[in-house]
């Protein structure tokens, strides 16, 4: 048999570090006890390309899986949620948990996908409309949506995808003021401060944690920065004919990454 990684035992390790947890741990503490658990072997201590260790990069993943799936919480230190000790508890064996983190994280992939191919004519819009919320000011998923033509969960699962980082992404929040949940959450902004963050830019929050509401770039007032952008052609605004582009992937196209070769000969 080909060596492989214990990805199930990773995973269920990690789980019951965070569950024995007496509160939040940093992600050093969280590699430390899942090493004791169990004991790497020479193929998980191995080094990839990336000169990263084999065991250690799969777990980084599958952290943020657990994350996405809502069973664990990196903000303010790495902890499990109450989702996730519902999940240890329903399923308790390692292969069981795996199998179920497979399920759920294939049912919010394909979300998300279904979410970047019905908003492929208007990614290029979104972009544009998030380079209007300055410091100091946020926008909501409905009002990109009321924008956009298309739903507010759809345009959370783009903002969301891994593939996108779109500059601004973490200005836009529930339409209440509160910060969006960590699964739905770019994986560039999970661990972070984001009421900290925003508070710095100038966003005020009231003692439940919402942004305030006159700092609200709404639908309304995107569509009136747009039409007051001196580089209009006419001045109008319609996101049916907003610029558009193409999404390429390369880093793992039948099991291979291309992009190295891309960038090398200097064509995609």
């Amino acid at each position: 048999m080909p060596e492989r990684v214990r990805y199930e035992l990773l995973l269920w390790e990690l789980m019951q570090v965070l569950r024995d947890a007496a509160g939040p741990l940093s992600s050093s503490q969280v590699f430390d006890q899942v090493r004791e658990r169990t004991g790497p072997t020479s193929y998980e201590r191995e080094r990839v390309k990336s000169g990263r260790v084999r065991w250690e990069v799969v777990l980084h993943l599958y952290s943020g899986d657990a994350a996405t799936v809502g069973w664990m919480t990196k903000r303010d230190g790495w902890s499990i949620t109450e989702a996730g000790l519902e999940a240890i508890a329903a399923f308790p064996s390692p292969d069981e948990l795996y199998a179920e983190r497979n399920r759920r994280y294939r049912e919010i992939d394909e979300q998300r996908k279904r979410a970047q191919e019905n908003l492929s004519g208007v990614q290029q819009f979104i972009a544009s409309a998030l380079e209007l919320v300055e410091a100091g000011t946020w926008t909501a998923h409905d009002d990109l949506a009321e924008l956009a033509d298309t739903s507010p969960a759809e345009v959370a699962h783009f903002l969301a995808n891994w593939s996108v980082r779109l500059p601004n992404g973490y200005r836009v929040l529930n339409a209440d003021g509160s910060i969006p949940d960590e699964g739905i959450l770019n994986a560039a902004y999970r661990g972070t401060d984001l009421r900290r963050r925003l508070s710095g830019e100038g966003v005020e929050f009231d003692g439940e944690g919402r942004a305030c509401q006159a700092q609200r770039l709404d639908a309304n007032a995107l569509k009136a920065l747009f039409e007051e952008r001196p580089d209009d052609d006419d001045g109008g605004f319609d996101a049916a004919t907003s610029k558009r582009a193409w999404m390429v992937r390369g880093s793992n196209v039948d099991g291979f990454n291309l992009v190295d070769d891309w960038l090398r000969d200097g064509y995609v």
